[in-house]
């Protein structure tokens, strides 16, 4: 599992450079750290990056690799995303914020495969590099309060939390 504190710099996509075990990463060939949410392919990614997964993926849900640098539509969907938002920061931003995503933590299974132990929330701080040296740089937010649906309470707790009403 992964340790990682309120504030901390993370890669959530890497490029070729990283070497097994940096950020927490386990580098399987061809992959960048980008998972297959609503579909496959470039334009699913970056859509997905753009607008977020309409899938439901629930703690315990095995999710396929995505094959792929795919760093032209990373740096797309970021710059599409961002648009009007550059003057929020790490610091001080808006709940609504376009910097902010929620993820997928996930542990490897075999060379194509993840399972979810969790989810996440980063704050989106940049996109970098070209070619396969393509990065995401984020930074790690903790109590983020997310609109959607508790379905279990199993797993990691890693700062996602959803308000549940109750009579």
């Amino acid at each position: 599992m992964v340790n990682i504190q309120p504030g901390e710099a993370r890669n959530l996509k890497f490029g070729s450079q990283v070497e097994d075990g940096d950020d927490g990463f386990f580098v399987s060939s061809g992959w960048f750290g980008i998972i297959q949410l609503d579909g496959t392919g470039a334009n699913e990614y970056r859509d997905d990056f753009i607008y977020g997964c309409s899938n439901v993926i629930s703690v315990g849900d095995n999710l396929d690799m995505q094959d792929g640098n795919l760093s032209g539509p990373t740096e797309q969907a970021f710059n599409t995303r961002i648009m009007g938002h550059t003057s929020c920061t790490y610091e001080n931003h808006e709940a609504n914020c376009p910097r902010i995503v929620t993820i997928p933590v996930v542990t490897v299974l075999e060379s194509k495969e993840v399972k979810t132990v969790g989810f996440a929330s980063f704050f989106i701080q940049d996109v970098s590099g070209n070619g396969n040296k393509s990065i995401i740089s984020a930074t790690y937010l903790d109590r983020n309060i997310v609109p959607g649906t508790v379905i279990d309470g199993t797993g990691g707790d890693f700062g996602v939390y959803v308000v549940k009403l109750t009579n």
